[in-house]
């Protein structure tokens, strides 16, 4: 498993934000993040899977995009019976 993919599982399993520094050198149940965790979360940021956002004390936080389920809207066609 790569370490976006560390990430995403894990801030799926926090489902809150989450600052940048405490995804460093942290050891999650997938496997451990390394020291440029905070890095891969920017391109993560950056490429619209995560949310980013500045806290009160002006740290980077991030958390999983929520994602929106779009149904289909079923065309109905009138038809005239005349």
């Amino acid at each position: 498993m790569t370490q976006k993919n560390l990430i995403i599982e894990y801030l799926k399993s926090v489902n809150d934000y989450v600052p940048a520094y405490k995804l460093r050198g942290l050891n999650t149940p997938l496997g451990f993040l390394g020291h440029q965790a905070d890095r891969r979360a920017r391109e993560l940021a950056s490429s619209n899977i995560l949310e980013r956002r500045l806290n009160e004390q002006r740290c980077v936080e991030y958390r999983i995009k929520e994602v929106v389920e779009v149904v289909p809207v079923l065309e109905l066609k009138v038809l005239s019976l005349i």
